[in-house]
């Protein structure tokens, strides 16, 4: 297989990734998400932002999520 197929089907796959993490989080981030995944993306730093900002939330494997379940244990503890 040469590069060129190779980097289309990679460049698929990552705009598929960025089409169904939009579909979960919101359309209005896709550009955001878009960014992140970009060569030179900090998608690390544009997650940590949408959490500290409540935009999106980490849940457990009950749907649960993480932040307030870790705030409410501090709180209580």
């Amino acid at each position: 297989m040469t590069q060129r197929p190779l980097l289309k089907i990679i460049t698929s796959i990552k705009d598929k990734i960025i089409e169904r993490i939009g579909e979960q989080i919101g359309k209005q981030y896709s550009e955001d998400i878009a960014n992140a995944f970009a060569p030179g993306g900090n998608i690390e730093g544009k997650l940590l932002d949408m959490v500290e900002n409540q935009q999106i939330d980490l849940l457990d494997e009950n749907n649960v999520p993480l932040l307030q379940k870790q705030i409410t244990s501090l709180t209580n503890g």
